[in-house]
């Protein structure tokens, strides 16, 4: 239980007003000087304390604010509700037309390189089959020289694992050896 002289006052400047307020009890008052504004607040308690008396009640009610908050405050809060929200909201709409932007690319991107099928496909492919065995294009003897010894020395390095494990993959299973592989010891 409370009384009116126990309740909160708030006292605020707007320009060159001076506004002091029982927010609980909705009394407010206004004036040029804190003073003034303060002697009219008074006169309104009174007046509302004569109002209950009359009315049968007594000075004492129960104060229905769990916790007393100024009404700046709650614009404030949401205020900055709404901004966050409206800062949300613009981010999601920044990163849905990104993404439809991104995946419009990656999809052109796909459909120019995917290969064309059909006569175009083989049209291509009947080309470059014709360009392969033209004489123009074949390569100097000296150069065709050069990659088969080339390729001779890299089967010789490798004949010896490949022959080991060839015979893995075989249904006949792997033979037993005795004898170690060549450069083992």
């Amino acid at each position: 239980m409370s009384t009116l002289d126990e309740l909160d006052v708030i006292v605020r400047r707007r320009g060159s007003r001076v506004i002091v307020g029982i927010p609980e009890v909705q009394l407010y008052s206004s004036a040029d000087d804190l003073q003034t504004a303060l002697a009219k607040l008074d006169q309104k308690k009174q007046a509302l304390r004569e109002d209950l008396v009359a009315a049968g009640e007594p000075d004492e009610f129960e104060s229905y604010r769990r916790e007393p908050t100024a009404t700046g405050d709650q614009r404030s809060s949401r205020r900055d509700l709404i901004q966050f929200a409206s800062k949300a909201a613009i981010a999601a709409l920044i990163f849905v037309v990104a993404g439809t932007i991104l995946a419009d690319q990656i999809e052109s991107a796909i459909k120019r390189s995917a290969p064309k099928g059909g006569s175009a496909f083989w049209a291509r492919m009947e080309g470059n089959l014709a360009k392969m065995a033209d004489p123009k294009t074949d390569l100097p003897p000296e150069k065709k020289e050069k990659i088969l010894a080339d390729i001779r020395a890299i089967v010789a390095r490798w004949r010896p694992f490949v022959a080991e494990i060839a015979p893995l993959f075989s249904d006949q299973g792997p033979p037993s050896r005795s004898t170690p592989l060549p450069g083992a010891k």
